[in-house]
């Protein structure tokens, strides 16, 4: 397009039961005839040289200081619709996978006009974990959007960068071609933001999407995982062996290094 920005990594495009998009979970799916990937892998979501740097730049300094997962989360979650319980969700992943940590939940029924206030100062306040749970598009989260890809901008300089999950539609679609999708802008914020982001790149469903989720934080909690793409691939599979809607696999993304290190 004309007025797209570049594109120096072609993806490879998948057919779901919704929509064409692209997968590069599907690139790593090498042996056999499933949609599980074979390899952990993710994507640093530069357009240019400089912001390849800035990415390897934050990577490193996460490590260097010392940064995991294991401190203060955030979870957000929409109001509740036929849609799903978005709320009971999140009170699900804080009991079975984060108890005892401290722990901010967002409600956007409850907060109203404030939820954008809460989720930046809480991003602000420094977070090992955030996750947002709901509906949403390519740039936004929530039909009221509550937070959205220009948002990142507002944010200070963190203490700490959390790892972002995001189960809802779209929030990982990187190939628009004039704005960065609300996961990879907050990846791509230097010294801010997330150092990576879990999101999807197509539409998702809350059952299995909540699956998913679990499995993912279930690796985590477990604490055996020396690298992140250990943790995700980990996940991908106990979710496949569930036999839920089996293409999520293929759009959930991870935006960042795979081999981040979450053990000293």
């Amino acid at each position: 397009m004309g007025s797209s920005r570049p594109a120096p990594l072609p993806a490879l495009w998948t057919k779901t039961s919704y929509l064409w998009t692209a997968s590069d979970p599907a690139l790593a799916a090498v042996n056999g005839d499933d949609l599980l990937p074979d390899l952990a892998i993710g994507r640093l979501p530069a357009a240019s040289v400089e912001e390849a740097a800035s990415l390897v730049r934050k990577q490193l300094d996460w490590e260097d200081s010392g940064q995991d997962l294991a401190g203060a989360a955030a979870l957000v979650a929409d109001n509740p619709d036929a849609g799903g319980d978005f709320e009971a969700d999140i009170a699900d992943i804080q009991a079975s996978f984060l108890p005892g940590r401290p722990v901010e939940r967002i409600l956007v029924r409850e907060d109203g006009a404030s939820t954008r206030d809460r989720i930046r100062a809480a991003f602000d306040g420094g977070l090992s974990l955030a996750s947002y749970v709901g509906h949403g598009g390519a740039a936004v989260w929530a039909s009221e959007n509550v937070l959205n890809s220009w948002d990142v901008a507002s944010l200070v300089a963190q203490s700490q960068q959390p790892l972002l999950v995001t189960m809802n539609c779209l929030n990982g679609y990187f190939v628009s071609p004039t704005f960065d999708a609300l996961g990879t802008a907050f990846v791509k914020a230097d010294g801010r933001g997330a150092i990576a982001a879990f999101s999807p790149s197509g539409l998702s469903v809350d059952g299995p999407a909540h699956l998913l989720h679990g499995a993912l934080q279930a690796e985590l909690a477990r604490g055996s995982h020396q690298r992140l793409g250990d943790a995700v691939l980990a996940a991908q599979k106990a979710y496949a062996e569930s036999g839920a809607m089996p293409e999520l696999v293929t759009v959930y993304h991870l935006f960042g290094d795979p081999a981040l290190s979450l053990r000293r």
